[in-house]
């Protein structure tokens, strides 16, 4: 088996977006600016990688009415990273048992900067991005593609992510997805006895 770990909310904790809602004091309701930060058109693509970063985030804080700067925001954004320490004590252990843990995640290249600011980026033996791949869970090309590129039977990874869209289109791809974050992983490795084989 293999294991492969979505980022946000199961390794690192999710940004408390009210928080940063507050510190940048939009003129838009909180509603308005989740579906914004989240679905924007230009957000999604900048998660591809097929539109500048800082494109993007000027475009966000033109339609939430916020006038600071881009580096402004990114402080704002990055300033608070905190990670689960259940998960990586899971990831240490699989790892030092020899398992084969990868890294499947929609990021923007900002955030990947930011995260290997804080995590040895070693303790994954390849890390899949969705800013490199050009494709961004959940659509079914981007688990097709590491499965490709892995060359395993889809039913051998184990895939852990806090989304349920994100696991229901692993699953329809065959590979065994399980919904956790990083407050729940510890008891779901336990109940469904994943580290039996380690």
């Amino acid at each position: 088996m293999i294991y492969i770990f979505d980022l946000g909310g199961v390794i690192i904790k999710s940004q408390d977006l009210k928080k940063i809602y507050d510190e940048l004091k939009p003129k838009v309701d909180y509603d308005t600016f989740i579906d914004i930060w989240y679905n924007d058109p230009e957000v999604i693509d900048a998660h591809k990688g097929l539109k500048d970063e800082n494109e993007s985030f000027r475009n966000v804080l033109e339609k939430i009415g916020c006038k600071i700067s881009i580096d402004e925001l990114i402080n704002i954004v990055y300033k608070e990273r905190n990670y689960y320490e259940d998960t990586l004590n899971i990831i240490n252990t699989l790892r030092n048992n020899g398992k084969k843990v990868y890294l499947l995640s929609n990021l923007r290249k900002i955030d990947f900067e930011y995260l290997k600011k804080d995590i040895d980026i070693s303790i994954f033996d390849k890390t899949f991005l969705s800013y490199e791949m050009n494709l961004i869970k959940p659509q079914k090309e981007i688990y097709e593609t590491v499965i490709e590129d892995l060359n395993i039977n889809p039913n051998n990874i184990y895939f852990f992510d806090d989304n349920s869209a994100n696991i229901n289109s692993a699953i329809q791809c065959g590979i065994k997805g399980f919904c956790v974050t990083g407050d729940n992983i510890k008891e779901v490795f336990q109940k469904n006895n994943l580290l039996s084989d380690v």
